[in-house]
């Protein structure tokens, strides 16, 4: 039997639209094994679009309500997305209550007025940050993103998942601020997945951007996948579900592009422990 995963989803308790019950009616509806809520974690600043502190214990309660609640039907697991900035170590007071973590990185520092740079709220603010924060300097904003990746990495508790490892491209389509094909792009990259080998972190190959049409291409591209299959990195499927409709959204399509590289196997959360199942076209063999 096929079914898919998901560890990536995010509710009414940050940015996302719909209730935890309803996403697990949908991937159950849509012949999932598993589900893993992933709401953005508390950040020093105030945001919309994240779990509040105050609303941490509600989250986590609810979540184990709904593992119980259908335990019969679906694997549920309660994690989170981590934004990684200074105050990274702060969540540990959390991780005794996850089940895992991604760990993602959407801010490149403190803007003059005192607020954080989020390079990926819009294209306008993509465009004004590198010609107002960086001067025009393209390469030196991108640097800064993978480099805040390596002291994810680096950090006293490494993520269990690296989240949409090149979202730095979210609005790059046609090479509009920089060529993936440039050599100083690649080297950048490939520093990062050898730290992710050494690591032994899972890469998500992440849907999402086909699911907006944002790109023609998934987070990571196919040629970074490439490259993290010679490293022997395993990889896991996700699609950052926002609306309970996007389970499993544009996943036929990344299975068929992970079997063509030559992963067999990717790697998920299923019986309380980290294990590879075997991929095809239509689900993973579970």
């Amino acid at each position: 039997m096929t079914k898919w995963t998901n560890f990536h989803t995010h509710s009414y308790f940050c940015d996302g639209h719909g209730t935890l019950e309803e996403f697990v009616q949908a991937a159950i509806s849509k012949n999932f094994a598993v589900l893993g809520f992933s709401s953005h974690s508390p950040v020093p600043y105030k945001s919309k679009n994240v779990l509040k502190f105050e609303n941490v214990i509600e989250y986590l309660r609810k979540v184990q309500i709904l593992k119980e609640k259908h335990s019969n039907e679906i694997e549920i697991y309660t994690g989170m997305e981590i934004d990684f900035f200074a105050n990274y170590s702060k969540i540990s007071q959390f991780s005794d209550y996850l089940d895992y973590s991604i760990g993602s990185v959407h801010q490149l520092g403190i803007l003059p007025d005192g607020d954080f740079l989020n390079f990926d709220y819009s294209k306008t603010d993509f465009s004004r940050y590198t010609e107002e924060i960086f001067n025009g300097d393209i390469k030196n904003m991108v640097s800064q993103y993978y480099l805040q990746i390596i002291l994810m990495l680096c950090a006293e508790k490494k993520p269990d998942i690296i989240g949409h490892l090149d979202l730095i491209k979210k609005f790059n389509r046609n090479d509009q601020f920089f060529s993936e094909k440039e050599t100083w792009y690649k080297d950048l990259v490939l520093d990062v997945l050898h730290l992710i080998a050494e690591k032994s972190c899972v890469i998500e190959v992440n849907t999402r951007p086909m699911i907006r049409g944002l790109l023609d291409s998934f987070y990571p591209s196919k040629w970074i996948l490439e490259e993290s299959f010679r490293l022997n990195i395993p990889v896991t499927l996700n699609c950052d579900a926002h609306i309970p409709t996007e389970l499993g959204g544009f996943y036929p399509q990344a299975a068929e592009m992970l079997l063509e590289i030559g992963y067999k196997e990717i790697l998920i959360l299923y019986k309380n422990t980290w294990q590879f199942v075997e991929l095809s076209q239509n689900g993973l063999k579970i």
